[in-house]
Parts: C-alpha cells; sequence; structure tokens
C-alpha cells in the first residue's frame, strides 16, 4: 500500500511518519481507531489546511506570541507583543489574549 500511497510527496520521515500513523490506527493493536470514528480533512488539492489558512495562522502565531510572553513578560511592552497584550484593534485584531 505504501508504494501507491501519497505518490506525489518527497521521501522522508514526515512522509514516513504519517503512513507509520495511518497504519498504526487503522491495524488492530492498542491505537487503533474504530471506522465511525475516524475523520480527515482534506483540501482541493489533496494537502491537510484550509482553504483560508489566515486565521489558522494567526492564532497559531498569537498563542506562540502569548506562551513567550509568560516566559519573559518584558516582551508585552514591545512590538509586535504589545497589541496582544494592550487588546489594540488596530494593530492587533483578532489576538488570542494571553492566559
Amino acid at each position: 500500500m505504501a508504494e501507491q500511497t501519497l505518490t506525489s510527496w518527497n521521501e522522508g520521515t514526515t512522509k514516513q511518519a504519517i503512513l507509520a500513523f495511518v497504519d498504526e490506527v487503522t491495524t488492530e493493536g492498542p491505537n487503533y481507531v474504530p471506522v465511525a470514528d475516524r475523520f480527515t480533512t482534506f483540501d482541493n488539492d489533496g494537502t491537510l489546511w484550509v482553504e483560508q489558512p489566515t486565521p489558522p495562522q494567526f492564532d497559531f502565531v498569537f498563542a506562540h506570541w502569548a506562551e513567550e510572553i509568560k516566559q519573559d513578560p518584558s516582551l508585552a511592552t514591545q512590538q509586535p507583543y504589545k497589541p496582544l497584550v494592550d487588546k489594540d484593534p488596530p494593530n492587533g485584531r483578532g489576538c488570542r489574549q494571553p492566559t
């Protein structure tokens, strides 16, 4: 099966990890996932990405910045972190707030 799977992907550790994961969750064993509980999402070109990726990318970046601010509170006074902390709409619209 692996020879006919993800044929447009480059060989490497990422492809092998994905194939190993799929094999692990589709083969009877401790990590088996029943068919009724499985799902996946594919873009029109077959990639695992959303049609409009900007909101998830910003969410990821803002969450990462929030973690960085927790580690170093002095970042809260600097760009690009300041709008995140100040909830500054013109400069930080949609920022997830540090918790």
